[in-house]
C-alpha cells in the first residue's frame, strides 16, 4: 500500500484501513480474500503498484457471505486505485480476483474507508443529499454577515457564566433591569391592579412588616400550628387541644343538665380518665356492644369451650326437662369447636333377605342376624313380574327358643302383586299409620317369611333395623 494509505482510527493521513493484498506470480488469473472489514466501512479501494506497465484485469469483487457481486469485469487497471462500494452489514469479507496480469511482481492491495467517494450535485442540497462533515475542534471563529439582520433561535441557559432559567430566583441569580423614566407604569405610589406591574418576590426576600388596614386583619389562612405545636381538627389529647373559656354571658352556659338544643357540643379527650356512670333508679336501658367478657374477647358464632359463655337453665323452665324430647321441645345448641369425642351408636347397613329372583308357589323364611338393642325393623317388598303375587311376613323370634314354628310369633303381613312394592314396619314408638305395626321392641332378631301364590312371581325383600 502507498504510504498515504493509513488507518483512519489513528486520525493520521487519509481515512483508509488495509484489509489484505497479494503480489502476482505470473500472467495467469489470481485472487485473494480480504480480512474482516470494520462495520463503518462504505468503500473498498483496490490499489495496483509496481510501475506504469504493471496491469491486472478485468477485476471482480464478490462478498464471501452472500455471494453478491460488487464489481464485475472492471477494465484492466494500471498503477492506481479502483474504488468499489461495499455492504459490511451483509458481507464482512470480500474476494478480489482478476483474469490476467502483466506478469510477476504486480503488487495488489486492498483497504476500506468509512467515506462514500461519490460526489453530490453542486449547489446547496437537502440534508439527505449532502455529505456529513464536522467542524474542527480548533476551528478559528467564522465571520457572519449581519447586513440583513440576525434571526437566531437560541436557548439562554447562562448569563455571565452563571446558570440562568425561568421562575423565581434569589437576588444573586436574577437579571438586573431598569425601568425607562418615561414609562407610564413607572408612576410612584400605590396603584390599582390594572395600573401595576406583575412582580414576584425573591425566594430569599427578607421579612417585611405588614400593617392591617383600619386596624383589622382579614386573613384567609390555614391554622396548622399554635405556639409551635401542630394543631388539626378532630378529637385530641388534652396537651394537643386549644384551651377555651365560656363567656360569662353565654346563654347556653347555665349550670345544670340541659336539652341537646340548649347544650354546648363537646368532645371527650382521647386520653380522658375513666368517668363513673350511675344508672337511673329502678333499672337501666343500655344499648351496648358486648365485645369482652371478664377481659376476654367475645364474638358470636361457634367458639371453643374457653371462649364460650357458661349457662344454666332454670329448674322450672319448660326447656329444662331432662331426657330426650322431640325437636319442638328441645333447645337449639351448637357443639364447641374443641368438643371431645362423643360416643355414637351406629346402625348396621340395610340387609337383603331374598335377592330379586323368580320363585314358584311356596314359602320360605329368613332369620336376621342378632342385633342387641334393636327395637324395630322395616321390610321392603318389591314385586317386578307376575302372574303370581308375593306376601312378606314379620315374626318375632326368641333367640333362646330355637327357630321352630312354635317359636315364631307372627306380627304382620304385607302382600303385593306384579309391578308393585311397599314396606312393612314394626316399631314401639313410631306414629300408627298404614303398614306400621306398634308393639313392644323385638328381641334383637326377627324372622322374614315370603309366600308366593297364584303362579310364578319375581320379587326381592330387603330389611333394616331401627334402634
Amino acid at each position: 500500500m502507498p504510504n498515504d494509505v493509513a488507518d483512519w482510527t489513528t486520525a493520521v493521513g487519509a481515512p483508509w484501513v488495509a484489509v489484505g493484498g497479494k503480489t502476482t506470480a505470473g500472467v495467469g488469473p489470481d485472487s485473494f480474500d480480504t480480512s474482516a472489514v470494520k462495520p463503518e466501512a462504505q468503500t473498498l479501494g483496490i490499489v495496483v503498484e509496481g510501475g506504469v506497465l504493471n496491469t491486472i484485469g478485468p477485476i471482480h469483487v464478490v462478498g464471501k457471505t452472500t455471494g453478491t457481486a460488487y464489481q464485475v469485469n472492471f477494465a484492466g487497471q494500471q498503477t492506481g486505485m479502483v474504488v468499489v462500494r461495499i455492504r459490511p452489514d451483509l458481507d464482512s469479507q470480500y474476494t478480489v480476483s482478476w483474469s490476467t496480469s502483466s506478469g510477476a511482481g504486480v503488487v495488489v492491495s486492498a483497504a476500506t474507508s468509512p467515506l462514500d467517494f461519490t460526489y453530490p450535485a453542486l449547489g446547496q442540497q437537502g440534508m439527505a443529499a449532502s455529505i456529513p462533515v464536522v467542524i474542527a475542534s480548533d476551528q478559528t471563529p467564522l465571520l457572519i454577515n449581519t447586513s440583513t439582520g440576525l434571526d437566531v433561535d437560541a436557548n439562554i441557559d447562562e448569563v455571565g457564566g452563571a446558570a440562568f432559567g425561568l421562575g423565581p430566583r434569589a437576588q444573586a441569580s436574577g437579571l438586573p433591569v431598569s425601568m425607562p423614566t418615561d414609562l407610564p407604569l413607572s408612576t410612584k405610589g400605590q396603584q390599582a391592579m390594572v395600573a401595576s406591574l406583575p412582580v414576584v418576590i425573591a425566594s430569599d426576600q427578607a421579612a417585611f412588616p405588614v400593617s392591617p388596614a383600619g386596624g383589622q386583619f382579614d386573613v384567609d389562612a390555614n391554622l396548622d400550628e399554635v405556639g409551635g405545636v401542630a394543631v388539626s381538627l378532630g378529637q385530641k389529647v388534652a396537651a394537643s387541644s386549644l384551651p377555651v373559656v365560656i363567656a360569662s354571658d353565654q346563654a347556653v352556659a347555665a349550670n345544670g343538665q340541659k336539652t341537646m338544643a340548649a347544650s354546648v357540643p363537646v368532645v371527650i379527650a382521647s386520653d380522658q380518665s375513666a368517668i363513673p356512670v350511675t344508672l337511673p333508679a329502678g333499672g337501666s336501658d343500655v344499648d351496648a356492644n358486648i365485645d369482652e367478657v371478664g377481659g376476654a374477647a367475645f364474638t358470636l358464632g361457634v367458639q371453643n369451650a374457653a371462649q364460650s359463655l357458661p349457662v344454666v337453665i332454670a329448674q322450672n323452665s319448660a326447656a329444662g326437662r331432662t331426657g330426650q324430647q322431640v325437636m319442638g321441645s328441645s333447645l337449639p345448641v351448637v357443639i364447641a369447636s374443641d368438643q371431645s369425642s362423643i360416643p355414637v351408636a351406629t346402625v348396621p347397613p340395610p340387609g337383603v333377605a331374598f335377592a330379586s329372583a323368580q320363585r314358584g308357589i311356596g314359602t320360605a323364611t329368613f332369620v336376621t342376624p342378632l342385633l342387641p338393642g334393636a327395637k324395630g325393623i322395616i321390610c321392603y317388598l318389591n314385586v317386578t313380574l307376575g302372574p303370581g303375587n308375593a306376601a312378606v311376613s314379620i315374626s318375632d323370634v326368641d333367640p333362646a327358643g330355637g327357630l321352630n314354628a312354635a317359636n315364631l310369633v307372627l306380627i304382620s303381613t304385607l302382600a303385593k302383586g306384579a309391578g308393585a312394592g311397599g314396606r312393612l314396619t314394626v316399631s314401639p314408638d313410631l306414629p300408627s299409620v298404614a303398614n306400621v305395626v306398634l308393639q313392644a321392641a323385638i328381641a334383637g332378631q326377627a324372622a322374614i317369611t315370603y309366600t308366593v301364590a297364584a303362579g310364578l312371581c319375581t320379587f326381592s325383600i330387603g330389611y333394616a333395623f331401627l334402634l
